[in-house]
């Protein structure tokens, strides 16, 4: 069963999906494409295609399947978090765009780590243009 807050979430994501968005998980830094997300039994399901954009971590090329129960979610409008698994989806179209910004304009993988990491402790907010 869903609760109201699974609703809205899963109709918030379901608006992003063709979107894409930044996937980070431990060392590992994606540039995707939410293809899918679902909420069953109190646990969200997202189905991610990683996007080849150099600069980005080069392994995991196959489709990337990730969930946690909503109770493990931190969810803000630029982005969605499991800490408990250390996943973290960015979905703001303006950070997403700025890190594949900074891949194509030759940085590596470890200088997007570095940026995430900066733009994370902003919630991922830019300051305007």
């Amino acid at each position: 069963m869903k609760t109201n807050s699974g609703i809205l979430l899963q109709s918030r994501l379901q608006a992003l999906a063709g979107q894409d968005a930044i996937y980070r998980e431990g060392g590992l830094i994606k540039h995707v494409l939410l293809v899918k997300a679902d909420i069953d039994n109190g646990v969200l399901n997202l189905w991610l295609e990683p996007l080849f954009t150099l600069g980005f971590s080069a392994r995991l090329d196959t489709p990337i399947s990730v969930s946690v129960a909503l109770e493990n979610l931190t969810e803000h409008s630029h982005y969605l978090s499991a800490p408990i698994v250390n996943w973290c989806l960015v979905t703001h179209p303006k950070a997403t765009a700025h890190l594949v910004a900074l891949a194509q304009g030759g940085a590596q993988t470890a200088a997007l780590q570095t940026a995430y990491t900066s733009l994370r402790r902003r919630s991922f907010n830019l300051p305007p243009d």
